[in-house]
């Protein structure tokens, strides 16, 4: 999760805050102007790992599929062989086609059916990569005011309306008509009403003085697992000594009981060894 700092400088002293919202054409742009990082990778990679239909069964298409006598595509023998959507197939929009289309595809331009299909399994993977992509970066984890701004009772530069409003059916009403196209979910503090994630952001941290009590409620917990976690230590390590000494007198009680066996048995041989003497 990436947490961004936001600038909190003059910016937030305009009057218009729907300026301040990102666009719905381009999902990964920052109200501040910057890209997700993720997006960024995605830029960073190579053409051909992010566009393989255009890169290598395009050029495959343009070179085998049926021309005319001036060299123009031959529409009408392509849209014959694979119907109305040709030029979705063509370009790779319509990669969810029957199979049938494929097979009469891999027969137009004379390619192995397996070998078109690979060519199809990379296009769909690369458009889910992208997709999934967009979708997480569809909102981004940032703070858009400081405690003390929003303490003082200034308002949401989202939406205009402050963390602390009751949440109501007018307030979820509006949320819903304002935010539907975001498709970002919502967050809000307690007893508040819904702020979209994407356009206003993050709820404002905390206060000084509870975040000071949730640092020392972590370091008791901490300090009471590390505890527990020597004691259970300490107790397995005692249970261990006392199996061993358990087994250990158990084997010398046998040992003892034999002994005594052994002995008795003595005895009696003595015995008869005596009136064999006599």
């Amino acid at each position: 999760m990436y947490i961004r700092e936001p600038n909190l400088g003059a910016d937030l002293d305009q009057p218009d805050t729907a300026d301040y919202r990102p666009t719905l054409a381009d999902p990964t742009s920052l109200i501040n102007g910057d890209r997700h990082p993720r997006y960024l990778e995605w830029q960073r990679l190579p053409w051909a790992d992010t566009n393989p239909w255009a890169c290598t069964t395009m050029e495959l298409l343009v070179a085998c599929l049926p021309a005319t006598d001036i060299g123009y595509l031959d529409r009408d023998a392509v849209a014959g062989a694979l119907g109305s959507r040709w030029c979705d197939v063509i370009l790779g929009r319509h990669l969810s086609a029957k199979p049938a289309v494929w097979q009469r595809l891999a027969d137009l331009i004379h390619v192995p059916l397996a070998e078109l299909h690979g060519h199809v399994d990379r296009a769909r993977e690369t458009r889910h990569r992208y997709e999934s992509m967009v979708q997480f970066c569809k909102w981004y984890p940032y703070a858009r005011q400081t405690w003390e701004r929003f303490d003082a009772g200034e308002p949401c530069p989202g939406c205009g309306r402050h963390w602390r409003d009751p949440d109501t059916p007018e307030t979820l009403r509006a949320f819903t008509a304002e935010h539907a196209e975001c498709q970002a979910g919502s967050s809000s503090l307690s007893g508040g009403g819904p702020h979209c994630n994407r356009c206003c952001g993050i709820a404002p941290p905390m206060s000084p003085e509870r975040r000071d009590r949730f640092d020392r409620m972590i370091a008791q917990a901490a300090g009471q697992r590390a505890a527990a976690e020597r004691a259970a230590r300490q107790l397995n390590r005692a249970n261990d000594v006392t199996g061993r000494v358990a087994a250990r007198d158990a084997e010398i009680a046998a040992m003892e009981r034999k002994l005594e066996r052994l002995r008795a048995r003595q005895a009696e041989d003595r015995g008869r060894l005596s009136e064999v003497d006599r």
